[in-house]
């Protein structure tokens, strides 16, 4: 994702090929505003003649996401509410905020801005990845991860700006984020998709994790695992088994169930044997193919695949190939000859 392009900037995290480019330092300060809404100004460091941007951006279900690269710039903002996560994946970064200073590098930081005053930087050449977050939402997501041990509930010091480390628990959560990037680079122009598959609620849970790396151990203090009563598992599998054209998301079963992220992993591994989405993968496919038995051989498999959530057919064809040992088409045809 570092390599340079024929522009002469890095590739961008996502959105190479759909990227909008530009050499106009007010164009580039414009759209850089409307991801940080109190931006004052940009300013070429080798001047204007040499600046070049190109940016792709994307909002899945309210997660608001911009792939950047430019020429090495000065940059001011002034004080807001809004809470922005931003990684390099090139270029170093620098940043003035409260009259200190804070460097960061490439794929080894990442820096969380909550409420804050003014703040200055300057940047090389780089490659950037910047979410703007909601704040409910952050705190949310982490409540349902957390459970019910309010002591170890997220908390989100205002006026300032926190360096994570991309190594968390054993856990390389830069090649976590290059993963998304891909994602949606390959969905790009299919958000439906990427909304059907709660790539908004990963990003999350990753920031999440940054935050609280407790998440990431089994022997962490406060993570102990919560019995889970019957009815909470019973609830989640009926939500699954009710929401066929959407995937639930691990926050949506956590919320559902009043279980922590490692309560209803161990549980659902008790009960089932394996994890809440492999168990839902398998609900799914189960379904289609109750489906497709029942079909008479015609049916729209892409569409079908679209309404059990899966993101692509192709997929879709793999997941069932691998548990059912034939394609959807090959049991299509079988549906076509019992009723022929």
């Amino acid at each position: 994702m570092t390599e340079k392009r024929q522009d002469g900037l890095p590739r961008l995290a996502f959105g190479e090929a759909q990227a909008i480019h530009t050499t106009s330092v007010k164009e580039a300060a414009d759209r850089t505003a409307r991801m940080i809404s109190s931006f004052n100004y940009l300013a070429p460091i080798a001047g204007e003649q040499k600046f070049h941007q190109k940016v792709a951006t994307i909002d899945i279900n309210g997660l608001v996401l911009q792939a950047n690269a430019m020429t090495p710039v000065r940059m001011d903002a002034g004080s807001n509410e809004e809470l922005h996560f931003c990684f390099s994946f090139r270029g170093r970064m620098q940043v003035v905020v409260g009259g200190k200073t804070i460097e960061w590098n490439p794929g080894a930081q990442a820096v969380l801005y909550t409420r804050h005053t003014h703040r200055a930087g300057e940047a090389e050449i780089r490659s950037c990845l910047l979410a703007r977050l909601s704040r409910e939402r952050l705190i949310a997501t982490a409540r349902a991860m957390l459970g019910e041990d309010q002591n170890q509930q997220l908390r989100l010091e205002d006026g300032v700006m926190r360096l994570i480390d991309m190594k968390q628990g054993g856990v390389d959560f830069a090649t976590l984020f290059s993963q998304i990037c891909q994602q949606i680079d390959n969905l790009y122009l299919n958000r439906a998709a990427l909304e059907r598959l709660g790539v908004d609620d990963m990003f999350y849970r990753h920031v999440i994790c940054l935050l609280k790396p407790e998440l990431l151990s089994a022997d962490a203090p406060g993570q102990k695992v919560r019995a889970a009563s019957t009815n909470a598992i019973d609830a989640v599998c009926s939500a699954i088994q009710d929401n066929s054209a959407r995937r639930l998301t691990y926050t949506q079963m956590e919320q559902i169930s009043g279980l922590s992220a490692r309560s209803l992993h161990y549980a659902f591994q008790k009960k089932f044997g394996c994890s809440p989405m492999d168990w839902q993968q398998r609900e799914k496919l189960q379904a289609a193919r109750r489906t497709l038995m029942k079909s008479g051989g015609e049916i729209d498999l892409q569409q079908l695949s679209r309404d059990l959530g899966f993101s692509t057919p192709l997929s879709f064809a793999h997941c069932y190939f691998r548990m059912f040992g034939e394609t959807p088409a090959e049991t299509l045809l079988q549906s076509w000859s019992l009723t022929d």
